[in-house]
């Protein structure tokens, strides 16, 4: 997350005052703005992991990317098999079959 993406974040959450110089930044919160930039900066950090790829595999396990990386193989394997299906002339039903396990 960027400087500008924080103090963005820290106005949208109604931070009392912002100072900002070449090397300091310093960010003055009431408790209630304190607590709505803490919530959105852990939202802005979540969607940034998932975009990455992260992902928790499974209840209980700790949060990898692997799980994420795995997926999208996983998910251009279905895609390959649909097309070699199609090449091969076979039925529209298969390829169906195909994408509604991906769904499951």
């Amino acid at each position: 997350m960027s400087r500008n993406d924080i103090i963005q974040m820290a106005r949208e959450a109604g931070c009392d005052e912002i100072y900002v110089s070449n090397v300091l930044m310093g960010i003055h919160f009431k408790p209630k703005s304190l607590e709505r930039f803490f919530h959105m900066a852990q939202a802005a950090e979540r969607e940034s992991m998932i975009k990455q790829g992260w992902r928790q595999c499974a209840k209980g396990q700790r949060t990898t990317q692997f799980c994420g990386m795995v997926e999208k193989a996983v998910q251009e394997e279905r895609e390959a098999c649909i097309d070699i299906v199609a090449i091969h002339g076979g039925s529209v039903e298969i390829e169906s079959a195909i994408r509604a396990r991906g769904n499951q």
